[in-house]
C-alpha cells in the first residue's frame, strides 16, 4: 500500500492498491533494478573507454540500424527522444564530426542526419570493446539466453501497446 499523498490541488489522495500481488512486484523491481544497473554501467563503459555518454552511443547506434541515415524527427521517435533532446545530442555529435545534418535538395524544412565514416568507426569500436551485454549474456545458458529473448520479446510488445504515441515496433531476433 502506499501512502496517502497530497495532490497540487492540496487535497490528500487515499490509498492507492497495488494492483500486482507480491510476487509480482517482486519481479518488476528486480527487473528495474537490473535495467537500471546494466544502464549505469554501460554508460560508465562508454564514457571510460569511448568518451560518449549512451545515449550519444544510442542515437549512433539507431543510425546505423536505420542504414546510416534519418530524418531528425524519425529519429527522435526511434531513439525515444524529444526534439529538442535529440537537436542538442546530434549537436554533440556533430562537433566531433561522428553525425552530420543535412537537407536535401529543395526542402529546406527537413533535416537529415547521417552517420559519418568517423560515426561509423565509433561506433564499431564501442560495439567491439564495451563489455557490459557480453558478460550478462554470455553468463547464460542457451536455453535461458532463449527464454530471456521470448521475454524480453513480450515486455517490448507489452510496452509498445503502452505508448501509443511511440507506436514503433520492437524487433527482437535471435
Amino acid at each position: 500500500m502506499t501512502n496517502p499523498a497530497p495532490d497540487p490541488s492540496g487535497e490528500t489522495a487515499g490509498a492507492v492498491a497495488p494492483r500486482l500481488d507480491p510476487g509480482d512486484l517482486a519481479v518488476w523491481g528486480g527487473f528495474l533494478e537490473v535495467h537500471t544497473r546494466l544502464m549505469r554501467l554501460l554508460d560508465a563503459d562508454l564514457v571510460a573507454i569511448h568518451g560518449m555518454a549512451l545515449v550519444e552511443y544510442e542515437v549512433l547506434f539507431k543510425l546505423s540500424t536505420a542504414g546510416g541515415q534519418l530524418r531528425m524527427s524519425d529519429l527522435a521517435q526511434v531513439a525515444m527522444l524529444s526534439r529538442s533532446g535529440l537537436t542538442r545530442i546530434v549537436g554533440v555529435l556533430e562537433a566531433q564530426r561522428l553525425v552530420r545534418r543535412v537537407s536535401p535538395p529543395g526542402d529546406g524544412r527537413v533535416l537529415i542526419a547521417t552517420l559519418t565514416p568517423a560515426g561509423q568507426a565509433r561506433l564499431a569500436a564501442a560495439i567491439e570493446r564495451v563489455g557490459g551485454p557480453e558478460a550478462v549474456l554470455e553468463a547464460l545458458h542457451p536455453i535461458e539466453h532463449d527464454l530471456l529473448v521470448d521475454a524480453v520479446r513480450l515486455i517490448a510488445q507489452g510496452a509498445v501497446r503502452l505508448d501509443p504515441a511511440n507506436p514503433r515496433r520492437v524487433v527482437i531476433s535471435r
